[in-house]
């Protein structure tokens, strides 16, 4: 049954006529939104322009861009796998970092399959180690550490030290660095730290086997016994070497690779 009242009220509601005033009103409102609307539009379409542009002329410009936090290569480090072993005498402690952000992909491929290859060999080797001696000695003594440190993780700069320890009566230590340039993503070799100066590796050479022989006449026994040649094969093959927060080098040595053990991990900071 049709309600009458109701069809009433809608009949009536349908036949308001807006007066002339209220629809000038409301026009008059709708384009003022439109042209607000065009205005704003057009602004960022000229300040996209303008921001292109101003990459592509200005190095200035880019240089400020590319060292916006929010704009920059986001480089970080993560903890991969993890290998925990301890039985009696014998204990095993890899982790396995994974760096994400190098610019070039097939670098940070290389380097990350480097440090994956570098953890399986060694817990291939604990575990060979480790059933040879549980046959002949039960109470030897057998240990392996790797793990990471973050050298220095700024604006600009992230080094990591990836450091092994091995203990089977004493121990030794070996160091494996990695830098990375946080603006490029790119990493950050020892030639780059001297872009004008070719001789680098004699600077560093020299500049060491200097603070050594200083460190032995302070020393009542000799704490350093390489040549200047040895020095320099070490430097330049090995590349070992982090950017502290100074922004300078720290040419580092492993345990034994350049005196007793009690030098430990010799490191020299080369002040740039």
């Amino acid at each position: 049954m049709r309600d009458l009242n109701f069809e009433k009220a809608k009949e009536k509601y349908e036949n308001i006529k807006a007066s002339d005033k209220l629809k000038l009103e409301v026009n008059d409102m709708f384009k003022e939104k439109i042209s607000i609307f065009k205005i704003a539009t057009s602004t960022v379409a000229a300040a996209m322009v303008t921001f292109t542009i101003a990459l592509n002329v200005s190095p200035v410009f880019a240089s400020t861009i590319a060292s916006n936090k929010f704009m920059k290569p986001l480089v970080t480090i993560l903890t991969g796998n993890k290998y925990e072993v301890k039985y009696n005498n014998m204990e095993a402690n890899v982790i396995t970092p994974v760096i994400k952000g190098i610019s070039d992909k097939e670098i940070e491929d290389k380097i990350n399959a480097e440090i994956e290859e570098m953890s399986k060999q060694l817990i291939a080797d604990f575990e060979r180690d480790s059933n040879d001696l549980k046959k002949f000695d039960g109470n030897a003594h057998l240990g392996i550490e790797s793990n990471y440190i973050v050298k220095t993780d700024n604006d600009e700069v992230l080094s990591i030290d990836i450091y092994v320890v091995n203990t089977v009566g004493s121990s030794s230590t070996k160091h494996k660095f990695y830098n990375i340039n946080k603006l490029t993503g790119e990493v950050i070799t020892l030639k780059d730290k001297f872009e004008n100066d070719d001789n680098y590796l004699e600077i560093i050479s020299k500049y060491i086997e200097k603070e050594m022989e200083r460190q032995n006449n302070e020393s009542e026994y000799e704490l350093y016994s390489v040549t200047y040649d040895e020095l320099y094969k070490l430097v330049s093959e090995k590349q070992s070497f982090y950017i502290n927060e100074n922004g300078n080098i720290v040419i580092v040595f492993d345990k034994y690779e350049v005196g007793p053990g009690s030098t430990g991990c010799p490191e020299f900071e080369i002040k740039l």
